[in-house]
C-alpha cells in the first residue's frame, strides 16, 4: 500500500512541480541588473543634489532621501519584473497530472464521509463513488430536518449498495453539521 502510494503520489510530484526544482535565477538576476542600470544612470545625478545642501542636517536628509529613492527603485524593479515572470511562466505549455493505469491500486480499506444537512448535492456525491480505489465504503452522515433532502440521499443511495453506501441520521443533533 505505502509502495503504491509512494509510486503514484512520487509521479505526481515529477509531473506538476519538476517545473519548480528546474527554475532558474532568472527573475532575480533580471531585478538586480536593471535596478544596477538605474543607479549607475540616475546615482551620480542624486549625489550631486548633496552639494546643494546648506548644512549637516540637509546633507543627511538628502542622502537619506536618496538612499530611500534607490531602494524604493529596488521594490518596483522586483515587482514589475514578478508580474511579468509570471505572464511569462502562465504562457509556458505545462502537463497535467497523468494517471498511470498500470499502477497497483492500494488493497487498504477506506471511508469516505460526506457530510450533508439540507443541501444534498447529488454530483458531489457521484464524485465520491467515481473514486478511482478498490476498497471503499461511503457514509453520508445526514442531518437534514427537511424531508425533500432526506428523500433526494434515500433515492441516490437506493442506486448502489448498501456495502458501497451507508447513509447514518442521528436522533439528537449537536455539535457542527453530521456531528463534526
Amino acid at each position: 500500500m505505502q509502495r503504491a502510494f509512494q509510486n503514484v503520489f512520487g509521479r505526481f510530484i515529477e509531473q506538476n512541480y519538476a517545473h519548480i526544482a528546474n527554475r532558474k535565477p532568472y527573475l532575480f538576476l533580471t531585478v538586480f541588473v536593471i535596478w544596477g542600470m538605474l543607479l549607475m544612470w540616475f546615482h551620480p545625478r542624486l549625489i550631486s543634489i548633496l552639494e546643494d545642501a546648506d548644512g549637516l542636517f540637509q546633507w543627511m536628509s538628502l542622502g537619506y532621501f536618496i538612499v530611500f529613492v534607490e531602494i524604493a527603485w529596488l521594490y518596483g524593479v522586483y515587482n514589475i519584473c514578478i508580474v511579468l515572470f509570471s505572464i511569462i511562466d502562465r504562457a509556458m505549455p505545462r502537463q497535467g497530472f497523468v494517471y498511470d493505469k498500470n499502477a497497483p491500486i492500494p488493497k487498504t480499506g477506506v471511508a469516505v464521509l460526506y457530510t450533508t444537512c439540507n443541501d444534498f448535492i447529488e454530483e458531489s456525491a457521484q464524485s465520491c463513488i467515481n473514486l478511482y480505489y478498490q476498497n471503499f465504503k461511503i457514509n453520508i452522515l445526514d442531518d437534514s430536518t427537511r424531508e425533500e433532502y432526506k428523500q433526494k440521499i434515500n433515492a441516490f443511495s437506493s442506486n448502489y449498495s448498501a456495502s458501497r453506501i451507508q447513509v447514518i441520521r442521528r436522533k439528537q443533533r449537536s455539535g457542527y453539521k453530521a456531528g463534526n
